[in-house]
């Protein structure tokens, strides 16, 4: 199975992103947007995983939980990757970067992976296609939002790709305290 690991975002955040989103599709035409529903912060991408692989990292996420602290943070903006020039993926900005950053190591610690350096906490609202060739520098408001919300949840996804997009399947799920 293809599964990440994710910090699940409350529905009414869910629902703030969504409404951007709907604001910027018209602007966006070629853009694919990640469905509101799916939206999330993916900690720790793990590709094609066993289900032995799945109880070890099951049993990580609730370890890790029982250690991390929740992360107060808000939406702080939108940014892109690699950049506004030739953006490959639109995301919404988190505040409080280090505690995600700080989480990030801890999961990767308790999974016995090398943490990448370039972790940025994002939470993706839409990709672009290659051959894309636009620039968005200057072209987009700035959505400084400012809600606020508590990231304290960490989950254990199964990710189904399909023609129309993938299907994200929570596995299992931990609080923080």
């Amino acid at each position: 199975m293809r599964a990440f690991i994710a910090v699940e975002l409350p529905d009414y955040i869910k629902d703030v992103l969504g409404s951007i989103q709907k604001t910027l599709a018209p602007v966006l035409p070629h853009a694919k947007w990640v469905e509101p529903q799916n939206l999330h912060l993916t900690m720790i991408f793990l590709g094609a995983i066993d289900e032995v692989k799945a109880d070890y990292t099951r049993a990580a996420i609730k370890q890790c939980a029982l250690q991390a602290k929740k992360i107060e943070t808000k939406l702080s903006g939108l940014g892109f990757f690699p950049n506004g020039r030739n953006p490959r993926v639109l995301f919404a900005q988190l505040e409080n970067e280090e505690d995600f950053i700080r989480l990030y190591r801890a999961l990767c610690a308790e999974l016995k992976i090398i943490p990448e350096k370039r972790f940025k906490a994002h939470v993706t609202l839409c990709r672009f296609r290659e051959g894309g060739k636009i620039s968005l520098t200057g072209k987009l408001p700035v959505f400084v939002n400012g809600e606020t919300f508590t990231a304290n949840r960490l989950a254990l996804f199964k990710s189904t790709l399909t023609p129309r997009g993938p299907i994200y399947e929570k596995m299992s799920a931990a609080q923080t305290i």
